[in-house]
């Protein structure tokens, strides 16, 4: 009967441990984050559609869209700009 009594109290003292428990530290980490881009992408022309009847016509409206795309100061430029300003992430 004494052995059954003193088997609860040697567990007990197994648990006993010098050693400290768990340590919660905050530790500050330094991470490179990507930076949102400062420029707006640009809007691209709507489509040429239907071409007109006459020839004349047709590569009038042909030219006009291209000059959308590639005059100066255009869709083309605007998109080089935007693209200097926020390069693709590799």
């Amino acid at each position: 009967m004494r052995r059954l009594f003193m088997i609860p109290i040697a567990l007990l003292a197994a648990c006993q441990n010098p050693e400290a428990g768990i340590e919660v530290r905050t530790v500050e980490v330094v991470r490179e984050v990507q930076k949102p881009c400062p420029g707006t992408p640009p809007v691209r022309p709507t489509p040429l559609g239907p071409l007109m009847a006459t020839a004349e016509a047709a590569l009038a409206q042909a030219l006009a869209k291209l000059a959308e795309y590639s005059a100066p100061g255009q869709f083309a430029d605007q998109a080089e700009a935007y693209v200097e300003a926020c390069p693709p992430s590799e």
